[in-house]
């Protein structure tokens, strides 16, 4: 064994000690426990919303709250039953860099939809955080996620507060469907499923967050993964955990997700700092690091020169740069491992007809971005569902939280 190699042991990063079947069974039984409103770290979430290719032709706005952007347009489905996505503005999610009131979330939607609204009569509303949905379609904020900061938005009923906001504008005569992205991600799959003669359909989301969802019953329930706790917490993860916006919660999330990775990598690495594996000028400079971006980590990983990326400044020589990519990809890996149970389960606990194919449909930018990741989750998979008899297939649409956003919209 290599120092490294003990150093990820010592620090709970070692691929052994985590037992893949029994992390698949935990999720499912949490899935499970969920579904039938049990203590469960799984909140299973039914978005009242089900399935449906039967789309009439119309124009509808479409808002997607992500975890990095907030995204404002229309949608126009076409004869041929395609998406045409329109008069779109994106601007980065409010909240994330500082505190703000919930009105000025409200007033940007309500002023970049003033000029359409005439256009539209429904609205589509993707939004990326836990929200308690309910059958009117409107949903309520239960927390904050990804380092959001509107406090007061929590508990609010998101579509009415916006069809208020809408009235003070003379915006009248809208009806908000309230969706998860994951959920979104899901319906977009029907763009791609409707070709293929599709019947079964997952979402996936690994970008800044992740989330899956899944239909059961006829109903597509959003799973919340992120908030799931029964994995074993390595050292790294109690201590950026402790370092959140929200302690205790959504400690999957922290330990997968394009937010985090970069944290992960960096607490790791000022932990080793003694250990004498890094030069004299690598520490130094490491202790002066508060944060670090995943794709920063990305960026070396695959040897894009950058000369605003740190670890090419003259602190890191070639050999710290090694050990700072195997220390990356070793956190990579057990969350490639973490996200592929996360799938597993989800495919085994929907809803089957028969041997019918399942469509993941797989979406975000740290999912694609970041090296090997999607091929680890890929191969885990196949390993976690050798003994299933499942077939699936992965499908990346674009822009697929405002497509399936408008086809909430226009199925409402």
């Amino acid at each position: 064994m290599t120092k490294l190699e003990s150093l990820f042991e010592k620090y709970g990063l070692c691929m052994d000690i985590i037992d893949p079947n029994s992390l698949l069974i935990n999720f499912i039984e949490e899935m499970n426990l969920g579904l039938e409103n049990k203590d469960s770290s799984l909140a299973m979430l039914n978005s009242y919303i089900t399935p449906s290719s039967n789309w009439s032709k119309e124009t509808v706005a479409v808002i997607d709250a992500g975890g990095t952007n907030l995204r404002i347009g229309l949608a126009t489905i076409n004869d041929k039953e395609k998406i045409y996505l329109h008069d779109f503005v994106k601007t980065e999610m409010p909240g994330r860099e500082e505190e703000i009131e919930p009105n000025k979330f409200y007033d940007l939607i309500s002023k970049n939809l003033y000029k359409f609204k005439n256009d539209f009569s429904k609205v589509g509303f993707c939004f990326s955080y836990p929200t308690e949905i309910f059958p009117n379609k409107d949903g309520k904020l239960l927390y904050w996620t990804k380092e959001i900061k509107i406090p007061k938005m929590q508990g609010q009923f998101i579509g009415k507060e916006l069809l208020s906001h809408f009235s003070n504008n003379n915006i009248n005569e809208k009806k908000v469907t309230i969706l998860n992205d994951t959920v979104a991600t899901l319906l977009s799959g029907y763009t791609v499923g409707i070709r293929k003669n599709m019947s079964q359909y997952i979402g996936f989301i690994l970008g800044t967050g992740t989330n899956s969802s899944c239909i059961i019953n006829n109903s597509i329930y959003n799973i919340e993964s992120g908030g799931f706790d029964k994995f074993p917490y390595s050292e790294l993860d109690d201590e950026l955990d402790k370092l959140s916006e929200k302690p205790g919660y959504y400690r999957f999330e922290k330990a997968v997700s394009g937010a985090y990775l970069g944290s992960l990598t960096l607490i790791f690495m000022q932990k080793i700092a003694n250990d004498g594996l890094l030069s004299d000028t690598a520490n130094l400079a490491l202790t002066v690091i508060h944060h670090l971006e995943t794709s920063q980590l990305s960026e070396l990983y695959k040897e894009n020169f950058n000369k605003n990326n740190i670890f090419y400044s003259s602190a890191f020589n070639k050999e710290d740069r090694k050990i700072i990519k195997l220390v990356f990809e070793k956190i990579v890996e057990r969350a490639a491992l973490f996200s592929a149970i996360n799938i597993a389960s989800t495919i085994i606990n929907s809803n089957q007809i028969g041997n019918d194919k399942i469509l993941i449909t797989a979406n975000g930018s740290t999912l694609y971005k970041t090296p090997n990741l999607f091929k680890h989750i890929k191969t885990n998979l196949e390993r976690l569902l050798i003994n299933e008899k499942i077939c699936y297939e992965f499908v990346n649409v674009e822009n697929a939280p405002v497509v399936g956003a408008a086809i909430a919209a226009i199925s409402s």
